[in-house]
Protein backbone atom coordinates (compact mmCIF):
# COMPACT_ATOMS: atom_id res chain seq x y z
CA UNK A 1 0.00 0.00 0.00
CA UNK A 2 2.74 2.46 0.95
CA UNK A 3 4.51 1.79 -2.03
CA UNK A 4 1.73 2.45 -4.57
CA UNK A 5 1.11 5.58 -2.37
CA UNK A 6 4.56 6.46 -3.25
CA UNK A 7 4.33 5.84 -6.60
CA UNK A 8 1.64 7.77 -7.23
CA UNK A 9 3.29 10.68 -5.63
CA UNK A 10 6.96 10.64 -7.61
CA UNK A 11 4.26 10.44 -10.91
CA UNK A 12 2.52 13.44 -10.05
CA UNK A 13 5.45 15.02 -9.07
CA UNK A 14 7.20 14.83 -12.31
CA UNK A 15 4.18 16.00 -14.13
CA UNK A 16 4.08 19.30 -12.35
CA UNK A 17 7.92 19.41 -12.88
CA UNK A 18 7.02 19.19 -16.16
CA UNK A 19 4.51 21.55 -16.37
CA UNK A 20 6.97 23.98 -14.38
CA UNK A 21 9.71 23.46 -17.02
CA UNK A 22 7.32 23.95 -19.67
CA UNK A 23 5.89 26.93 -18.46
CA UNK A 24 9.13 28.10 -18.28
CA UNK A 25 9.64 27.78 -21.82
CA UNK A 26 6.59 29.70 -22.74
CA UNK A 27 7.52 32.99 -20.48
CA UNK A 28 7.00 34.67 -23.57
CA UNK A 29 3.63 33.26 -24.25
CA UNK A 30 0.48 34.20 -23.59
CA UNK A 31 -1.11 34.08 -20.51
CA UNK A 32 -3.53 31.65 -21.56
CA UNK A 33 -1.13 28.95 -23.14
CA UNK A 34 0.89 28.91 -19.88
CA UNK A 35 -2.95 28.61 -17.82
CA UNK A 36 -3.44 25.63 -20.43
CA UNK A 37 -0.69 24.27 -19.56
CA UNK A 38 -1.22 24.04 -15.68
CA UNK A 39 -4.94 22.98 -16.09
CA UNK A 40 -3.65 19.98 -18.27
CA UNK A 41 -0.91 19.43 -15.71
CA UNK A 42 -3.92 19.48 -13.34
CA UNK A 43 -6.21 17.37 -14.57
CA UNK A 44 -2.99 15.09 -15.17
CA UNK A 45 -1.93 14.82 -11.44
CA UNK A 46 -5.52 14.04 -10.56
CA UNK A 47 -5.66 11.58 -12.72
CA UNK A 48 -2.51 9.52 -11.89
CA UNK A 49 -4.06 7.72 -9.00
CA UNK A 50 -6.46 6.41 -11.70
CA UNK A 51 -4.06 5.65 -14.25
CA UNK A 52 -1.56 4.13 -11.58
CA UNK A 53 -4.08 1.31 -11.00
CA UNK A 54 -5.17 0.44 -14.06
CA UNK A 55 -1.84 0.52 -16.11
CA UNK A 56 1.35 -1.17 -15.23
CA UNK A 57 3.58 2.05 -15.38
CA UNK A 58 6.10 0.61 -13.00
CA UNK A 59 8.91 2.80 -11.87
CA UNK A 60 11.48 0.70 -10.31
CA UNK A 61 14.33 3.03 -8.48
CA UNK A 62 16.67 -0.03 -7.90
CA UNK A 63 17.24 -2.77 -10.59
CA UNK A 64 15.75 -6.12 -8.94
CA UNK A 65 18.63 -8.04 -8.08
CA UNK A 66 20.06 -4.78 -6.16
CA UNK A 67 20.84 -5.73 -2.93
CA UNK A 68 20.47 -9.64 -2.50
CA UNK A 69 23.42 -11.31 -0.99
CA UNK A 70 25.30 -13.34 -4.03
CA UNK A 71 25.23 -17.02 -3.68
Amino acid sequence: MESAIVAIIVKATLVLLAAFGLTALLRGASAAARHAVWSAALVGVIAVPALTMLLPWRMDVLPSGWGSSPA
